[in-house]
């Protein structure tokens, strides 16, 4: 299955000077068998009047990932998923700190289990790095997480 997500128009406050913004996400979500499960997304936007070096030039963003799920049983599975972001211009990532644009990378390993078919207990870890020049984190520009989360669907 595939999904084209798209947005056109004015994304600047009353007052502003407007920017016409023309943001794309296309997402393909595959499942070749019953215990595997691949979702890939790709994201391109343009902004007009936004570069940074040439505020006269339009300014672009890039952004992807790939997700592979493995179901050991229909209670537990295994998720692992690489991301990649470059937004060199700051169109939609802003100010980071001292920092007006953002390109960076990143791996998930997830646990996720399903107590019932509407709620599960999910643990994840992270690791993240920006480019060299960006370094917002406590130990510069990488970063892990762990994250514990629990949900409910309805």
């Amino acid at each position: 299955m595939a999904c084209h997500n798209n947005i056109i128009g004015n994304e600047m406050p009353a007052g502003v000077d407007g920017k016409t913004r023309i943001f794309n996400n296309l997402i393909f979500n595959l499942a070749p068998s019953n215990k595997i499960d691949i979702i890939a997304s790709l994201d391109i936007g343009i902004q007009e009047k936004s570069k940074r070096t040439d505020t006269t030039a339009s300014a672009y963003t890039y952004g992807s990932f790939v997700s592979l799920r493995y179901k050991f049983n229909p209670k537990i599975s295994a998720t692992v998923r690489g991301e990649y972001y470059q937004d060199l211009d700051g169109v939609l990532s802003g100010n980071i700190g001292s920092y007006n644009w953002l390109k960076g990378n990143g791996i998930t390993l997830g646990f996720e289990y399903r107590p019932i078919e509407s709620a599960y207990v999910r643990l994840e870890g992270r690791y993240l790095r920006l480019d060299n020049e960006i370094k917002p984190f406590y130990k510069g520009n990488e970063r892990v997480e762990g994250m514990l989360n629990i949900g409910f669907e309805y």
